[in-house]
C-alpha cells in the first residue's frame, strides 16, 4: 500500500489530488467483538493486541484528519510505529530486521 499511494501520488499531483497512506499499529477498537472467526484463540489473542494499544479509535481519527490536513504522505498515528518507520528508511536492513524482531516479541501476548 505504500507503495502504491507513492505511485498515485505523483501521478495525480498535477490534477491537484494529494494521497495519504495511514499505517497506524493496535488501537483500542471492538473488533474482538464483531470479529468472525472459529478460533476462540485468534479472538482472544486479537483482544489482548488491541486492548494493549494505548491510543483508542478516536485519537487515531483525529491524527489521520491532522494528517490529510497537513497533507501528509505517510499518516503514522502511533509514536512507536513512527520510530520503526524512519528506522527502516535510514538503518541499515540487517540492523533494521533485528529491532523490527525485538519490538514485535514485545507486542505478543504472553502466554498465562
Amino acid at each position: 500500500m505504500v507503495a502504491l499511494s507513492g505511485t498515485l501520488e505523483q501521478e495525480l499531483m498535477d490534477a491537484g489530488i494529494h494521497v495519504s497512506v495511514v499505517c497506524p499499529s493496535f488501537f483500542q477498537t471492538n473488533l474482538e467483538e464483531t470479529m468472525r472467526t472459529t478460533d476462540p484463540g485468534l479472538k482472544k489473542m486479537m483482544g489482548k493486541l488491541l486492548s494493549s494499544g494505548k491510543l483508542t479509535a478516536e485519537q487515531v481519527a483525529e491524527r489521520i484528519v491532522l494528517g490529510v490536513e497537513k497533507h501528509e504522505s505517510y499518516i503514522l498515528p502511533h509514536i512507536a510505529g513512527e520510530r520503526l518507520w524512519l528506522a527502516k528508511r535510514y538503518l541499515p536492513q540487517r540492523l533494521y530486521s533485528k529491532l523490527f524482531q525485538r519490538s514485535v516479541s514485545r507486542m505478543k501476548p504472553r502466554k498465562s
